[in-house]
């Protein structure tokens, strides 16, 4: 009976070898098309890892390129955060902000990490406040307390590089955000040789900060380039060029004192309501207990509050417009659903394990990966090809995961990619770009042929990034058009 099935065995495994390699020999049209543009000579010295298989619970397996390669994902990470997201916390999950009366003429707003806070919410609390004043007949406060307990002392995720802090692109995540924690200008030319025109969207932050100008309007021969840095607290400092006669240039910067800033609006919201405040407070972050209410403290109820839109807005935000702030807020909420009482905050670190829970549910093993933060802005994220569409397919059938999706020359950061090529409409995909890292990953449903999940990965190319996008959306495009196969 051994030598029975060891002769069975010795039949089975070359038939099983041939069937896994079928799927990939199914379409040898596709492989040597996809593997010209891989093998480019510009890319020689470059990366890929490719995944693409049919959508469904029995892929099958189109191409592969060092699928399981660990590479940059940048922010084809938040593919995994999200789906993640939707998997630990129920679509109708939403956060608070609470403005509670302590008595006494005593006010306490906390936050509980809202991404869509913003100035308008903020001005809603001061008319309920300054209305609960008037009442009163009351003009001043005696004392209003922030508290910005609620993730904890980490604002900022330590792996991410000191230059991207300082933009808006990367902002302090902490319990009272406003306005996402950012602030922009607009950069003008002036006459050649002068320097740029600089102003703030928000005039009131021209008393925030100081600029140290030291740009110059160009010739229309010459390249552009700006670049915005906050060296210290309060200085703004902005290099580069635009061409004579062109169109202004939106930057941006983030908020290095975010719970600073929103105490300033709300005095200046409120002032203009015709209330003062005597003292203002700011609890410190290191004081962990972010949820210990007010009202153990004999506070006589709520003012007002605001409720953030629920999960899935904010699902749709971080993958539509690739917005690290609400992917970091997720990844921190995570953190939550893992933490009954909450004694230590809702950190980054909480929402990991968190994170490497929903994913190996999903069949993607701790040690095949690494993530340190929840938006791929940190170089030590290390995904693959493979990883992504394991994601992918697991989700595949969720409509709030599909459509917070960008539509190839639609929607999001895929708007004005692959217009007029067959992809347009039919690909939907979660854009990446990191100095050095290019990813696209996502859906394709050609006409012809049966729905595909696939991820492209490019690291390590010092091709422009022009070039790295045409490699790419040729990979893209070519799935598009794919048509029945032949062996």
């Amino acid at each position: 009976m051994i030598y029975l099935n060891k002769y069975l065995i010795s039949l089975i495994m070359p038939l099983m070898a041939v069937l896994n390699q079928w799927p990939t020999q199914a379409c040898p049209a596709l492989i040597r098309d996809l593997d010209l543009i891989v093998n480019q000579p510009q890319f020689r010295s470059a990366q890929f890892g490719i995944s693409i298989q049919t959508q469904g619970r029995n892929p099958l397996t189109l191409y592969a390129h060092n699928t399981d390669r660990l590479l940059l994902p940048a922010s084809n990470a938040k593919l995994l955060t999200t789906a993640a997201a939707i998997q630990a916390l129920p679509l109708n999950f939403t956060v608070k902000t609470i403005l509670y009366d302590l008595g006494n003429n005593q006010f306490h707003l906390v936050g509980e990490g809202d991404p869509m806070f913003k100035t308008s919410h903020l001005q809603a609390l001061a008319q309920s406040l300054a209305q609960l004043l008037r009442d009163r007949n009351v003009k001043q406060i005696k004392r209003l307390t922030l508290d910005d307990r609620y993730y904890g002392p980490e604002w900022l995720n330590p792996r991410w590089g000191w230059d991207d802090v300082q933009a808006d692109y990367a902002p302090p995540i902490n319990g009272l955000i406003l306005n996402e924690n950012a602030i922009g200008l607009m950069l003008s030319p002036g006459i050649t040789g002068q320097p740029l025109i600089v102003k703030w969207n928000e005039v009131e932050n021209s008393n925030r900060y100081r600029i140290e100008n030291q740009t110059k309007t160009v010739a229309i021969d010459q390249p552009e380039f700006v670049n915005v840095a906050q060296p210290e607290l309060g200085l703004v400092r902005i290099t580069g060029q635009l061409r004579v006669g062109g169109e202004p240039e939106p930057v941006g910067i983030s908020v290095q004192q975010p719970t600073k800033y929103m105490a300033e609006e709300f005095r200046r919201s409120l002032s203009q309501l015709g209330i003062e405040i005597e003292t203002v407070e700011i609890t410190s972050p290191n004081n962990l207990n972010p949820l210990m209410s007010p009202l153990s403290k004999g506070a006589r109820g709520i003012v007002a509050e605001i409720t953030s839109p629920p999960l899935s807005e904010w699902i749709y935000e971080t993958n539509q417009t690739s917005n690290n702030l609400y992917a970091e807020a997720l990844l921190r909420q995570l953190g939550r659903s893992d933490l009954q009482p909450m004694g230590t905050g809702y950190s980054s670190d909480r929402g990991l394990i968190v994170l490497r829970q929903q994913l190996m549910k999903m069949g993607i093993a701790p040690e095949t990966y690494q993530m340190v933060d929840g938006s791929g802005l940190a170089r030590l994220d290390w995904v693959s090809a493979g990883n992504l569409v394991q994601v992918l397919q697991a989700v595949a059938e969720n409509s709030t995961f599909r459509k917070s999706l960008p539509i190839a020359g639609q929607s999001g950061s895929l708007t004005g990619r692959f217009k007029d090529t067959p992809a347009q409409t039919v690909l939907s995909a979660k854009t990446g770009f990191l100095t050095g890292a290019v990813g696209l990953s996502g859906y394709i449903k050609p006409k012809e042929f049966s729905p595909i999940v696939f991820s492209i990965l490019l690291n390590n190319s010092v091709q422009p990034l022009s070039d790295q996008l045409k490699a790419v959306d040729a990979i893209a495009i070519r799935l598009a058009n794919l048509k029945e196969c032949k062996l």
